[in-house]
């Protein structure tokens, strides 16, 4: 049974090229950058100071996410991944070779405006044209994916059992495009933790989160997002099959609903998805496989 169904996820992770690194465009935009240092050195000798500048990049998430950062680490043969204090890590690329040759890779499929002003810099300074940015809609490649992998989340509210979809930005145009391919509503929310105002698009009309899955059918998440993802329309079936009116499925409806709005562990993700009795390394290597 355990070999079928690391069989069925080798399966549905299985992607080309091209998906990943648009996959990997979306989460730079969202949790990554680029950007040019400076060190200084003094020739013991001479005394003379030098100068040099060097590109590099760097994306980091919560720890959670670290098995992301290790299978791109993996895929790319390259970069190095490290912790950042307790609940964040690290991907980072600083080697001038490395850095030039995930700058050609992402070259024309970044998307966000912030973060492409940051890639022209390191570009200029390194010589490399810069291609136009990636002008498909966002339903037509895994870039929307991987930027949902950075800041997206599926919501079911528990009182109501609406099922939606959400995203935050502080720039308004990439949720309205989203709007406009996805539908939904965009409003403006107050952070009472970072003491700021953000846009959020939310999606909860049935046809709309069908279109949604749809294209999260084709273009995977992964990590706590790809299980997150299952349970999502698992609770969907179950709610169409009004599991939370039968006294003897109710408890474990509710139950899935709670898990999926408060756990993002990856034991406790695995153990409560379709996958278990698959460890975090069987699953990294199924996935990034």
């Amino acid at each position: 049974m355990k070999n079928k169904k690391l069989q069925m996820v080798r399966h549905e992770n299985s992607q080309i090229k091209t998906d990943f690194l648009y996959w990997l465009a979306g989460l730079r935009d969202g949790d990554g950058y680029f950007s040019m240092s400076k060190t200084v050195s003094t020739n013991k000798n001479t005394g003379k100071i030098y100068s040099h500048s060097y590109p590099r990049f760097e994306l980091t998430t919560h720890t959670v996410e670290k098995i992301n950062i290790s299978g791109i680490k993996a895929v790319l043969g390259f970069g190095a991944v490290s912790n950042k204090g307790k609940i964040a890590c690290r991907y980072r690329v600083h080697n001038k070779g490395a850095s030039k040759a995930l700058i050609e890779l992402l070259n024309g499929k970044l998307r966000l405006k912030k973060r492409l002003n940051q890639f022209e810099l390191v570009c200029n300074s390194m010589g490399i044209r810069i291609l136009d940015a990636d002008k498909q809609k966002l339903s037509e490649n895994a870039w929307l994916s991987g930027f949902f992998e950075a800041d997206g989340h599926f919501n079911v509210n528990r009182k109501t059992l609406q099922f939606s979809i959400k995203l935050a930005q502080v720039d308004r145009e990439l949720l309205d495009a989203i709007k406009l391919e996805f539908g939904g509503n965009i409003h403006r929310y107050f952070s009472e933790k970072s003491q700021s105002w953000c846009w959020v698009y939310e999606c909860s009309k049935a046809s709309n989160v069908k279109m949604w899955m749809s294209y999260l059918d084709q273009y995977r998440p992964k990590g706590p997002k790809k299980m997150q993802y299952i349970i999502f329309k698992e609770l969907i079936f179950c709610k169409s099959r009004k599991d939370y009116k039968d006294s003897k499925l109710r408890g474990g409806f509710f139950k899935k609903v709670k898990f999926l709005m408060e756990n993002k562990d990856y034991d406790i993700i695995i153990e409560n998805s379709k996958l278990q009795g698959i460890s975090i390394a069987e699953y990294l290597k199924i996935t990034w496989g």
